[in-house]
């Protein structure tokens, strides 16, 4: 079983981890409550395979703020970064599925919204140790929150990830081609690799043979991890090499929802990234994350045993 109590440090992977973002609750129909937002999933996911990322975000002064803050330190996360807005609510997201998808209903001015530059991030980094900055695509819809990214980007350039993460009429394609131009690792799925590249694909060879072109257009490009469900994932580095994984087979019985699965793929990701684990050995574990995530409700659960075993194949 993870051990959720050893010592809390920057220094447990080969590169620290920050990780930009929205807070919130996932709000499903059937009245439940799931503390989620992409960069808490991450968050969530890296200290349950034993990393401590810093998240910085904001939330409410409301309850459903202080019930946030409570289970994040309870998981152990630190919580030095993330502010507390006395005068706007803590996120709050709609969950609904369609088709067996969720689709998302999330509404403007909150908390994440209005997150400011975390001034005590000012720790003395050499290169070698440089963290990882992971942010996806949500928190730069607002003025403020983007203003923050963007000077957070140019502190740790050169070593940005990114969870392109599209929801509808929550972002505008120019921005997120600007937020792209710079990112060494890239993760969208294959809905997202269409809307990208412009292209449809009639099978995974075609969207290999794109992503690899989008990579070779992309100077700083060193990753790009592209998820497609059911059908599994594969990955291409800046040399053309790629790797391909099926997704792991769940009987239907175990399968509860697909929400934060992207989010646990994205996760290892980043460990992989920071750990310098090899890209196939980075894709199994993310791939096993992701299925992990579907056999509970919501993108987050306070059951570490869950997350037992998921590390052994990196022994």
């Amino acid at each position: 079983m993870t051990d959720l109590n050893q010592k809390v440090t920057l220094e447990d992977v080969t590169k620290p981890i920050i990780i930009f973002g929205e807070v919130l609750v996932d709000a499903f129909g059937d009245q439940t409550e799931v503390i989620g937002g992409a960069p808490l999933n991450v968050a969530w996911n890296l200290r349950a395979i034993e990393c401590h990322p810093r998240l910085v975000s904001a939330i409410g002064s409301d309850d459903t703020g202080k019930r946030i803050l409570s289970a994040i330190e309870s998981w152990r996360l630190p919580t030095e970064f993330i502010q507390v807005d006395p005068d706007r609510p803590t996120g709050r997201v709609l969950v609904r599925h369609e088709r067996g998808e969720p689709t998302y209903e999330i509404p403007r001015d909150q908390a994440f919204d209005f997150i400011r530059y975390p001034n005590s991030l000012v720790v003395s980094f050499t290169e070698a140790t440089k963290p990882i900055l992971y942010h996806g695509s949500l928190c730069a819809r607002s003025t403020l929150s983007l203003e923050t990214l963007l000077r957070l980007r140019r502190q740790f350039e050169s070593n940005i990830a990114i969870d392109v993460n599209l929801r509808s009429g929550q972002y505008e394609t120019e921005l997120i081609q600007q937020l792209i131009d710079g990112v060494a690792v890239l993760k969208c799925n294959l809905a997202e690799l269409c809307h990208l590249t412009g292209q449809s694909f009639a099978s995974r060879t075609e969207a290999i043979e794109e992503a690899a072109t989008f990579v070779a257009r992309t100077s700083t490009l060193r990753e790009f991890w592209v998820t497609d469900g059911g059908n599994g994932a594969f990955v291409v580095d800046d040399t053309g090499q790629h790797y391909v994984s099926d997704a792991v087979a769940l009987p239907d019985d175990q399968v509860v929802d697909t929400v934060g699965a992207g989010d646990a793929f994205m996760a290892a990701v980043l460990y992989g990234h920071a750990t310098e684990t090899p890209l196939p050995i980075t894709l199994d574990l993310a791939v096993r994350m992701a299925a992990n995530v579907c056999k509970i409700e919501g993108a987050t659960t306070t059951d570490a045993s869950r997350y037992a075993g998921l590390l052994q194949s990196l022994q």
